[in-house]
């Protein structure tokens, strides 16, 4: 990070002047992340979560730089050394055949770029140890609680309990079928008529040991993907390297499945649904047979948000209420981290009441651009990745193995480099620390010397003239070509 004067950083462990009673609703990892960044602000923050909060996914989740170096901010390095495994490859392969298409070694110029490590770490080991962190911060939790209506008015939580419980902020950590984000944003964002469905599942260590195909897999640090027509699968060893973690991203015709988002704690197992495992590699039909399921979903892509606030100001949305990417790729959670880290960094400075619709409003302008343009991108390669045998995919395999043809980026010429991995460096290079002193850096000491008003929160969100006057904080990279979009 680079070091500022006068930065919002300086004192980071500083109270603010008016400690806030913040509900966040959701203890998904977004969430849970979300409650600890607050209370560490100088907040009361209490989680209500709707599970019993004891069930933890073995399903393995990719850390990339952007969401690592937060982590590591938050002193989770020494867990994650432990805990976590390092991505050494990254190796495209054919879903069909199983042939590789190309690969790539994470060398030192790389890792230099982006000032931190792409991780492989298992959902239930991530989620312990930001419960962890939550809980030693002082973070209240109510499990078993299901919410049934937010008043953004009156700001009160409505439970089905019948207990109503009151916020001065109210964060909407629930996902996909959010509760909350219809108080900032009701309307339908379904882009299409595509449906996908998407498995994590875990194949045991012994397993992979006793398979003479499957065995090099678990020995190598490599994030492998195979692609196919229709189909995505990413594979990689957990963070201990004893097990490994597989996802499948299946797109089905628009008349297959149900018009709906559905999600199962407890997934039926792969040969239980419609799968097709002839149309994968002999590999790939090992791991599919010998997976333990651990997450399933059944959804539609979705175009981002117009909005992550209320019209009062006083409610916000993180992780998949307010972005709701495709599972499966590694952009949703970091997101999600980011969301947390920026929202927590923001309101460590609330010095009167009046600033706090101000400052979500600055998370508004710090969030949507990074989240839209990274919305776009997931959903550019996720088509390309999928796309049928033709001339497209023969370009995109051209293009990988032009990106990937010297096996490490320690020796490609910067020009290559930059023109080949610019928009992707630009995404995992991102930090959310400097975004927000940026931010802070233009407009932290107008929000030091003056109480808001209603003009000045025009001046600073652009809503008096429609026009946002905000620096444009978000890294903000070229969009790939695709070809053909359906987002709407």
């Amino acid at each position: 990070m680079t070091n500022r004067e006068s930065t919002i950083l300086s004192s980071p462990t500083a109270e603010p002047t008016i400690p806030l009673n913040i509900i966040v609703i959701g203890g998904s990892i977004a969430g849970v992340a979300s409650a600890y960044a607050l209370q560490k602000a100088g907040h009361d923050v209490l989680v209500i979560e709707q599970t019993d909060g004891k069930y933890r996914s073995n399903g393995g989740l990719r850390a990339p730089p952007n969401m690592t170096k937060i982590l590591h901010q938050w002193g989770l390095e020494p867990v994650l050394a432990q805990r976590a495994r390092r991505c050494d490859k990254f190796v495209f392969r054919s879903g069909d055949s199983g042939d590789m298409i190309a690969s790539m070694l994470m060398g030192e110029d790389f890792l230099r770029d982006v000032a931190a490590d792409f991780m492989f770490i298992q959902h239930g080991d991530l989620y312990d140890m930001l419960y962890d962190l939550a809980s030693k911060e002082g973070v209240a939790f109510r499990f078993d609680s299901t919410v049934k209506e937010v008043d953004s008015d009156s700001m009160l939580v409505k439970l089905e309990t019948g207990d109503e419980l009151v916020a001065d902020i109210i964060v909407g950590a629930d996902g996909i079928k959010s509760v909350v984000r219809p108080c900032v944003d009701d309307e339908d964002y379904s882009s299409s008529k595509e449906r996908e469905s998407f498995f994590a599942f875990t194949v045991p260590g012994e397993v992979m040991e006793k398979d003479e195909d499957l065995r090099p897999l678990l020995k190598t640090a490599d994030w492998n993907v195979w692609l196919g027509d229709g189909y995505l699968f990413h594979g990689n060893p957990s963070g201990s390297g004893n097990n490994y973690c597989v996802a499948l991203a299946y797109r089905f015709d628009e008349n297959s499945p149900p018009d709906t988002t559905s999600q199962w704690i407890d997934p039926p197992s792969l040969d239980q649904t419609n799968l097709n495992p002839n149309r994968f590699a002999t590999r790939l039909r090992k791991l599919v047979k010998a997976g333990r399921p651990a997450y399933a979903r059944l959804d539609t892509p979705r175009r981002p948000l117009d909005s992550l606030v209320c019209d009062n100001g006083r409610i916000v949305l993180v992780g998949e209420a307010a972005h709701p990417l495709l599972p499966v790729g590694h952009y949703g959670m970091a997101l999600g981290i980011e969301d947390a880290h920026t929202l927590g960094l923001l309101l460590s400075q609330v010095r009167s009441r009046d600033q706090v619709s101000q400052l979500l409003i600055a998370y508004e302008d710090i969030r949507q651009p990074r989240c839209s343009t990274v919305h776009e991108m997931d959903y550019d390669s996720r088509t390309m990745f999928v796309c049928p045998p033709g001339p497209v995919q023969q370009q995109r395999d051209s293009t990988l193995r032009e990106a990937m043809a010297v096996e490490d980026l320690d020796h490609m010429d910067e020009a290559t480099f930059k023109a080949i991995w610019g928009d992707e460096l630009a995404l995992l290079a991102y930090d959310a620390t400097d975004t927000v002193e940026d931010w802070w850096t233009k407009w932290g000491s107008m929000l030091k010397r003056q109480s808001i008003s209603g003009n000045m929160v025009n001046e600073f969100s652009g809503q008096g003239n429609g026009v946002s006057v905000m620096p444009n904080v978000a890294v903000m990279v070229s969009q790939r070509d695709s070809p053909e979009r359906s987002m709407g």
